[in-house]
């Protein structure tokens, strides 16, 4: 279950093996992981490491998990514990649209790419005579030069924060292997920077999912993290078709609601028929009948 530099036993452990043997449950972590040894919390004063958090699965869905692992955490003293669990009725999230980060306008680097941007085509474009569409080419050059930026800028945040994690499991490896108390001191102070560091990148993170979620109201120093995400997550599900019927029949794939879509509207797009005569035909009321369910 545990432990620190004394291997003292947990009080409630004969209870919970009693309940996990009573339901049938099994540690998924120590399972996958039969030899390793990592802690979820530990305690300075005195020093005392253990593995207290932990997910418990049935045993008929072990062979579900693709992976299950510990993850530092930032904001707590407790780390976190990661499941992934595969099934065909999963589906990845998809890019969706690009929207403009107001943030940008004080970046110096991109204010001189708009302006260098500008001056380009400005000569680019200097025999165009239609104003409405110089103007609207200009936006389009401004736009290309936005999103290859932001996707630059936000490629290199990725691979500072992904250093910066892998430097903090290297640390939490490293404590879980040492048993000097001084060694273990100067792993924790530089444990805290690297936290301090993660933390400025979630709070740029909190404050676009605060956009993206839409949400009404919010206070300046909100760092709920967790509101304003799962609301976006659940303003991205009311987007998405999880089920659609085609004649009388209930689709629950994505790939098959997807392909059933992208066969739809090129048949409507391509035809020469009327599109009318041809949504009848299709669902056989009219339209293209989809229902909309939240998770």
């Amino acid at each position: 279950m545990g432990g620190s530099k004394y291997n003292t036993p947990v009080k409630y452990t004969s209870k919970l093996e009693d309940f996990i043997e009573e339901f049938d449950l099994c540690d998924i972590w120590r399972t996958k992981n039969v030899d390793s040894r990592l802690y979820t919390w530990r305690q300075r004063t005195p020093l005392i490491q253990c593995r207290l958090d932990f997910w418990l699965i049935s045993n008929f869905l072990s062979s579900s998990v693709t992976k299950t692992s510990i993850v530092p955490s930032i904001k707590s003293d407790h780390s976190l514990i990661k499941l992934t669990l595969s099934g065909e009725n999963f589906s990845e999230r998809g890019p969706g649209f690009w929207k403009f980060n107001s943030g940008l306008l004080t970046d110096k680097d991109y204010v001189d790419i708009v302006k260098n941007t500008l001056s380009e085509c400005d000569d680019k474009y200097q025999n165009l005579e239609n104003k409405n569409l110089k103007w609207d080419t200009i936006k389009s050059e401004i736009r290309g030069a936005t999103v290859k930026y932001s996707k630059y800028k936000n490629m290199k945040l990725r691979e500072r924060e992904s250093s910066l994690k892998k430097r903090q499991d290297e640390i939490q490896k490293n404590l879980s292997r040492t048993y000097l108390d001084k060694d273990i001191n100067t792993l924790l102070i530089e444990l805290d920077i690297v936290k301090e560091d993660l933390e400025q990148i979630v709070n740029n993170q909190t404050r676009g999912a605060i956009i993206r979620s839409h949400a009404e109201h919010c206070e300046g120093n909100e760092r709920n993290s967790k509101y304003f995400l799962s609301l976006e997550k659940r303003n991205y599900k009311n987007k998405c078709i999880n089920k659609l019927v085609v004649n009388d029949i209930e689709i629950l794939s994505q790939e098959k609601i997807l392909n059933e879509e992208r066969n739809f509207y090129e048949n409507l797009y391509s035809s020469k028929e009327d599109p009318d005569k041809y949504s009848a035909n299709r669902s056989g009321k009219g339209y293209m009948r989809c229902r909309y369910f939240r998770i």
